[in-house]
């Protein structure tokens, strides 16, 4: 739909002004993999989208900090 793209835009410059991460997928997949106009289907979308959000959450997490006796 036309309003997309402003809605969008919108969106992202809250978020990146409240320091939100964001993890755009919106044009990554196939239409192959949509069981309708949106959703991923079940068998081969949701795993894609799943292993995908997975990678992201794990990019994000900080390091663990070492505890070091001396």
């Amino acid at each position: 739909p036309p309003y997309v793209a402003s809605l969008k835009e919108s969106a992202n410059a809250q978020l990146k002004a409240a320091n939100v991460p964001t993890l755009d997928l919106m044009h990554t997949y196939d239409p192959r993999y949509f069981h309708d106009l949106v959703h991923l289907n079940r068998e081969d979308g949701a795993p894609l989208f799943t292993k995908e959000v997975d990678t992201w959450l794990n990019s994000l997490k900080k390091p663990a900090k070492s505890s070091s006796t001396s």
